[in-house]
Order: C-alpha cells, then structure tokens, then sequence
C-alpha cells in the first residue's frame, strides 16, 4: 500500500503563502509519499485554488512525486481544451501525472445551467469528453461526431508525455458510474465522504464489474481519499475538523462519521484496515498543521504500514 498526501490550495483569510507551498512539496517528496494530490471546487466556498494551475506550481516545485487530482469535474470543461492543458502539465511534470475525473457533488448541484449542461445528459456528456480527451492524446489528427461535440480532422498539440496517455482514475459512486470506471479507466478512487461500510459495497461493485468485463484486477488500481487528524488531543483534532466540514461541505457532524483522527497509534490502526481490504493508495487528507501531521505520517506511520 502506497501513500498520496493533498496539496494545500485553500485561501485564508491572510491570503496564501507561495514560499510555504513549495515547502510543503519539497518535503513531502523528501518524506517519500508517492504521490501530491489537488481537489477542485469551482463555486461557493470555502476559496480552494483552481487544481490545474496549482498541478503546474507543483510541477515546476518537485522532480520525482507523482501529481494527480481527485477529482477534476471533467463534465464542466471543454475536453479539447482539458487535454491540451493536462498535456502541458504531463510535460512539465516529466510524466509524473494522474488524472482523475469524476462528476464530484456537482450531480446535484443547481450550477448546471451556468455551465451550459443539463443534468439529464451529464452522463453521456461526460463520456464523450473522456473519448474525445483520449482521442486528443493519441490520434495525429482527430474526428468525432458525437451528440455534444464534432470534430473534423482537428490537430491538437503537444501529445502528453506518458504513453498512449497519463494514467485516468475515475471517482464515482453510484453503480452506473463505478461500471463506467471499470470499462473506460485505470483505476478507481473511493471518496474520502462515504463510512467504511459503504465503501467496502462500493469496492465490491469494482471487483463484479472487473469480473464481467474481463479486466485483470491486478491492472486496475485501488484508491481511496480519507480526511485525517493525526493529533494526540482528540478534543483539538475533533474541533479542527469540525470546523473544516462545516466550511467544506455545511455540516461539521461529518468529520465524526467519516475521518480519521487520533495519535499516531490509532490512526495506523485504521490506515491498516484499508490495507486489509485491498487499497492500493491512500491519499491522506490533511486540512491543519498539513506539515507537522505530514511529517509524523512519513516518519511514524507509514514504515510501519
């Protein structure tokens, strides 16, 4: 089981600090988490930094970490446009992109018509982009005639780096989506919101739809996100993540049913569930005192996983 850490990206109140940012990403490489990961929140709040440009700071800031999102909301983009970008950042990055993709909770979001995008037709929508992203990535000249988009004989450069393309992981949850994952993917990331039970009915639905496509398992990575408080003042880390799902999401009683929080005991203890069930990353939420916590997890937790 490998070990991702998230980006800090979020604005306070004082602003953000650069100088820490790079920071943050010289020592988690140093500390050798396998990969850096960026969200994307486009509207409300809280004031998150937008993930493609904070993917190419990052870039430019490290040389051997792998850098991903989880998740872009690939629906909302234009796909020609996200592929010639995420393209550039593969090349600044010297091949060390992921891209994750996934609709995140804008499904139920009342923005789609500031979009342009109906909720009936996102699903598909969001297909054709993957196809047509793909296509941009691999194909000399591009054509496709599809519901949302057409294109004739388009060329689109530079091609990414990594070939045929940087690896894509879905977030999804529903079983339509996790089917989608399955047979357009790399790999699945399970979100860090839904409790232990439901991701393990989540992880079952992948292992079925593997197991009816045919697809090797071994050649379809394993991922989950979880929010995590590694502090030995549970009172302080219950406070602190309170107020972080409150801004985050509008309802601070999630941070009890869904992070991890603790000493560096406890928190080993609940890491090493999800090794048991097969997670082949886990990319390690931190939303205060990102440095301190990301140093006990380097050096205390994870040898030990």
């Amino acid at each position: 089981m490998q070990f991702g850490i998230s980006i800090p990206q979020i604005l306070s109140s004082e602003g953000f600090d650069p100088t820490m940012l790079k920071d943050f990403l010289g020592r988690a490489e140093a500390w050798g988490f396998q990969s850096a990961w960026v969200m994307e929140r486009v509207v409300g709040n809280p004031p998150v930094l937008d993930p493609l440009v904070l993917l190419s700071y990052a870039a430019a800031s490290t040389s051997k970490i792998k850098l991903g999102s989880s998740i872009l909301m690939a629906v909302m983009r234009n796909p020609i446009i996200m592929a010639k970008s995420l393209a550039s950042i593969d090349h600044l990055a010297e091949g060390r992109l992921i891209v994750g993709i996934g609709f995140g909770g804008f499904t139920q979001s009342p923005h789609y018509p500031a979009f342009g995008i109906s909720p009936k037709s996102a699903g598909s929508r969001f297909e054709e982009g993957v196809q047509i992203m793909k296509k941009v990535w691999t194909e000399e000249k591009v054509n496709f005639q599809g519901r949302f988009w057409q294109i004739d004989n388009m060329v689109v450069t530079p091609k990414p780096l990594q070939k045929p393309h940087p690896p894509i992981w879905f977030g999804a949850h529903s079983p339509t989506a996790i089917k989608r994952a399955v047979r357009m993917g790399d790999a699945w990331m399970g979100s860090s919101i839904p409790s232990t039970k439901k991701f393990i009915e989540e992880l079952d639905l992948v292992k079925r739809y593997l197991d009816e496509a045919g697809r090797d398992p071994k050649s379809f990575g394993i991922s989950k996100r979880v929010y995590i408080a590694v502090d030995k003042d549970k009172k302080r880390a219950l406070e602190k993540m309170r107020e972080w799902f409150d801004k985050m999401y509008g309802d601070a009683d999630m941070a009890s049913q869904t992070a991890i929080m603790g000493g560096p005991e406890e928190c080993l203890e609940q890491l090493a569930q999800l090794g048991s069930l097969g997670v082949d990353l886990v990319m390690t939420d931190l939303v205060y005192d990102e440095r301190e916590q990301a140093e006990v997890l380097a050096q205390e937790i994870i040898p030990k996983l």
